[in-house]
């Protein structure tokens, strides 16, 4: 069910740090409290101590980094070394100095400002003079350092620095984000001076970084042999950030379904929480870190209108925008694995197709480098009930979903393509001519039927499709779908497949038209031939409610037909099988022998006897790849239009004049013979009765 979204407003999303004074959504308060305790006690025993802040991108680093300096009191003087804005190694040895000043509160002039620029001058060769490093300096970079530290210089500007700052006396804690963006050579430039440059007393780092994407970094600057331990001989104090719990990951799931719910305004049913409730499962422990959650709201919410306006399942929008951001990959295989996902089978030309197994789903879903194929097998799984997840689960219907191919390209799109209709358009025009409303969307409605409009099959397949459970119908709705049928005849130009569309949509509401008497018969007749009503009645006789009333309808007609039998067999005899469906009705209402005794003056020669039989050739149509037709002898209602006296003295002569030769009886292109071999098949039925049910002429017919 769908209703009007209050339009809610949304909070744009930009990657930014949690409010360090906000609500613990994570549980991560207790971690921050030890981490600036660990700090504290730490400065109080140790000159300089580098910290670790260690998690996977998206971890919450930076927020961790906000609430840790809410935790530590005023005696830390807290300030960012931001390396990876400065070009080179001499630029990023000045912004260091710089910053350092400024967390001592020092301004740059005078002599204090020739002492740090000289210590900045100074520590540029000396941070090039030192190589690549790792479990300590090679003896020759020894050597440089030695000499270099040697001179006075260096000994006076260290010292007089150190002294400098011993006798400010502040606690400095230097923030140094984002590690993991530097390239390798920044990378080495940076810890070059935090182990060798800024050791002052007093001075403390809190270096944030993701482990493997530092590893990475110093694999490709040479060190691939001791990458895992190096950092562990510049960090004395790591601490890795938490994962997000489960509780803490199911809760803010199912937060962002229900936002997303409410900002499409739609409402879930009794198995759409079931299903929302699985999705949720699925979903949370792929959830691994604050930006996933955090990024996939922001996404989710951002086009939840499309739900609405692209009419589709909120919870299948939801698990295909998760693939479209977590797994892009996979989200791009999509339309290429279509076949498969939504018949289980894979595509081929041959006919026999092979079911692709839960193994099958792995190892592609491997292939694309994902380290959690499990999970997107279930997510697969939830999205396309084909797909093997060798586990159980339950399959809940839902209208419009991604595993319904008419609606598959929907989700890719997040629009209705060109080439689809609105579902809704096509249901409020329904809506309204069963309640006799007016409505704009009746005029669309028959626009989009219009041979013209291209959309004409798909919109009739889409219309019928909801009607299929249909109970009642109304009188406007059957004469809509009769002047749609009329525009269609004048045209000429609507497609074989849109006319059948619109005839099997017709004979429908007709059906329910006449059993809840809606339409009164005698106006059906403007528009159908009697024989077509009647055929119509027949067919549809066993979906009324009331066994009755097809009965009483038949007899109607029936009588309409002995009205005036030589018109109401005039008119049968310009449609295909008119009067055998005319046989037929008569029989039905009065009997067989009130059916015969209308046949009877045009049986009295063999001439009329063999015309009358011609009607009973009726063709049948074959769809398939190409469209066929069959033509077939209706015997039974033949039997009832004449008397055995009459079928047996004529058959002799019906065999006399039959030629050698074969008549092609079926996988015609045309519904049509010519006339001497209509008259071979005839008298071909005429000689031998092949069953009293309709017979399949073969075709061994002898050819004149």
């Amino acid at each position: 069910m769908t209703r009007e979204p209050d339009s809610p407003s949304i909070d744009v999303w930009a990657d930014a740090p949690l409010d360090a004074n906000g609500i613990d959504e994570y549980g991560r308060d207790p971690f921050v409290r030890t981490v600036a305790r660990q700090i504290d006690l730490a400065a109080a025993t140790d000159p300089s101590t580098v910290f670790g802040l260690v998690g996977e991108w998206g971890s919450g680093k930076t927020s961790v980094i906000e609430q840790v300096r809410v935790q530590l009191d005023d005696t830390w003087h807290i300030t960012e070394f931001t390396p990876w804005s400065a070009g080179d190694s001499s630029a990023m040895s000045v912004e260091f100095v710089t910053t350092l000043a400024a967390a001592l509160g020092v301004t740059l002039d005078g002599e204090t400002r020739a002492k740090f620029a000289k210590y900045a001058a100074f520590a540029t060769p000396l941070l090039q003079a030192v190589p690549v490093f790792g479990a300590g300096l090679s003896p020759a970079a020894d050597n440089v350092i030695a000499k270099l530290t040697e001179r006075p210089p260096w000994h006076t500007q260290f010292d007089e620095l150190s002294r400098l700052v011993s006798d400010v006396g502040l606690k400095i804690l230097l923030v140094i984000d984002d590690v993991d963006r530097l390239g390798s050579d920044e990378l080495m430039t940076l810890l070059k001076i935090v182990r060798l440059l800024g050791r002052f007393t007093g001075v403390h780092y809190l270096i944030a970084y993701d482990q493997h994407t530092v590893e990475d970094l110093l694999r490709s600057a040479g060190m691939a042999a001791r990458s895992g331990s190096f950092m562990e001989k510049i960090v004395q104090y790591p601490f890795e950030v938490p994962p997000v719990s489960r509780a803490a990951a199911i809760r803010k799931t199912d937060e962002i379904v229900h936002d997303v719910i409410e900002r499409a305004g739609v409402s879930l049913d009794d198995s759409g929480m079931q299903r929302r409730s699985d999705l949720v499962a699925i979903l949370a422990p792929m959830m691994r870190t604050p930006r996933n959650l955090e990024r996939f709201r922001s996404q989710s919410i951002a086009f939840a209108d499309h739900v609405r306006t692209a009419e589709l399942d909120p919870l299948d929008y939801l698990a295909v925008t998760w693939l479209r951001l977590r797994a892009h990959s996979l989200w791009e295989q999509l339309p290429l694995w279509q076949h498969e996902l939504l018949n289980g089978v894979t595509a081929s030309g041959s006919r026999t197709e092979k079911s692709v197994s839960a193994e099958d789903w792995i190892d592609r879903i491997v292939a694309l480098d994902y380290s959690d194929p499990r999970g997107l097998l279930r997510l697969l799984g939830f999205l396309f009930e084909a797909v093997d997840t060798a586990t159980p689960r339950s399959v809940y219907p839902r209208l419009r979903g991604v595993a319904d191919r008419d609606y598959f390209s929907r989700y890719l799109l997040l629009d209705i393509p060109e080439d689809d209709v609105s579902d809704l358009l096509v249901g409020r025009a329904i809506e309204c001519l069963i309640g006799k409303r007016p409505d704009s969307a009746i005029d669309e409605l028959r626009s989009l039927i219009d041979p013209d409009s291209g959309l004409s099959t798909v919109v009739l397949q889409r219309a019928f499709s909801m009607r299929r459970t249909a109970t009642t119908t109304s009188g406007d709705l059957v004469e809509f779908l009769l002047s749609c049928r009329r525009r269609q005849t004048e045209s000429g130009e609507s497609d074989e497949l849109a006319t059948a569309n619109l005839s099997a949509w017709l004979t429908f509401e007709v059906g329910l038209a006449l059993e809840h008497n809606v339409v009164p018969v005698e106006q059906l007749l403007d528009y159908y031939s009697l024989t077509s009503l009647s055929r119509l009645v027949m067919q549809s006789a066993r979906h009324f409610s009331n066994p009755e009333r097809p009965i009483a309808i038949l007899q109607q007609l029936a009588d309409h037909a002995l009205k005036d039998f030589d018109d109401a067999y005039t008119a049968a005899q310009s449609h295909n099988g008119g009067v055998a469906t005319l046989t037929k009705l008569i029989a039905r209402a009065h009997g067989d022998d009130a059916a015969e005794q209308c046949f009877e003056s045009r049986r009295a020669s063999f001439e009329q006897y063999l015309s009358l039989a011609k009607e009973f050739a009726v063709f049948n149509t074959w769809s398939g790849t190409e469209q066929t037709y069959e033509l077939v002898f209706d015997s039974g209602a033949f039997e009832i239009a004449t008397s055995s006296h009459d079928r047996e003295r004529y058959a002799q002569e019906a065999a006399r004049g039959l030629g050698e030769g074969h008549v092609q009886t079926d996988d015609l292109a045309e519904p049509a013979l010519s006339p001497e071999e209509l008259e071979t098949v005839v008298r071909r039925a005429l000689v031998v009765y092949e069953s009293p049910d309709e017979t399949k002429l073969s075709d061994d017919v002898p050819h004149s």
